[in-house]
């Protein structure tokens, strides 16, 4: 890591093997590279403090983990054991400190789960929902409310944990998406759709929730094409940080998107998670 990184704020890109690209933002200087134990980044998210979590798994036997590491640090300062799972993503509440991680089965008599640890600490509250088959993004927003995504019977699951809650609540949309990530953009909560077969191009659909409902009230479009084209991604204010066919990281204006802002960084590996982490002192 180059002694800079320490003032910057920074841009982690996790892998799908073990180790993650850490650039400089929103300069998008490469500054460094991370490791960890596990074989598979699978996730990643940022605390107020600016430490980031990584999810990460083995096989033989499947294990999951996630890592905590200091801004712009390279040696893990805490490990958490996940048990028999497949952790998929993260996220933390701002205000409480509590860790969210997605987890999916890695046998056939595990059905995977949502696990809270408290603090990011300790043994963690599981939550599950028969909605769905597997778990793929989850986000906090302003009042610890929990929301996860995932592959479900209809194909798509997505579901509410209240704060304070004792249960996952489906949410129905009324049209079909395919979200693989969802991030809470300060008014509403973006969930991003690769491209993939059923679509050329990656989209962010702008959802609203109101009890049990969900409503569409934007999509965001991106001129980029490519089966790889939005794996991840990061919203930053008024900028989405999006990685372009597994190379690049591509700049778009926020929420109205278009044309490629700029584009950073030749990055190989399948990509699996972003976040951006602030100093302390920010």
């Amino acid at each position: 890591m180059l002694p800079e990184a320490k003032g910057e704020d920074l841009m982690y890109l996790v892998t799908d093997v073990d180790f993650a690209y850490v650039v400089s933002y929103p300069k998008g200087k490469s500054v460094g590279q991370l490791t960890f134990a596990a074989e598979n980044g699978s996730g990643v998210c940022s605390d107020s403090k600016g430490h980031i979590f990584v999810t990460a798994y083995g096989y033989q036997p499947a294990h999951g983990y996630i890592y905590e590491f200091k801004h712009a640090g390279t040696k893990p300062i805490a490990t958490i054991d996940d048990g028999s799972n497949i952790p998929t993503s993260c996220a933390i509440d701002p205000a409480s400190g509590n860790l969210a991680v997605t987890n999916d089965a890695a046998t056939a008599s595990h059905g995977g789960n949502v696990a809270i640890y408290t603090e990011a600490r300790g043994a963690p509250t599981t939550y599950s929902d028969s909605s769905f088959i597997s778990y793929a993004g989850v986000t906090f927003d302003d009042n610890g409310n929990l929301f996860v995504i995932g592959r479900g019977h209809t194909p798509f699951a997505f579901a509410e944990l209240q704060d304070g809650g004792s249960a996952l609540i489906d949410i129905l949309i009324g049209q079909q998406i395919y979200g693989t990530h969802i991030q809470w953009d300060g008014t509403d909560l973006a969930i991003t759709e690769r491209a993939a077969n059923n679509r050329s191009h990656p989209v962010v659909y702008r959802v609203n929730v109101s009890g049990s409902i969900g409503t569409v009230v934007g999509t965001t479009t991106f001129n980029i094409r490519g089966p790889s084209s939005g794996d991840v991604s990061w919203i930053q204010g008024k900028t989405i940080t999006m990685d372009d066919r597994l190379t690049k990281l591509a700049f778009w204006p926020y929420p109205s998107g278009g044309n490629v802002q700029r584009a950073v960084g030749s990055f190989d590996c399948g990509h699996t998670g972003l976040t951006i982490s602030k100093p302390l002192s920010h």
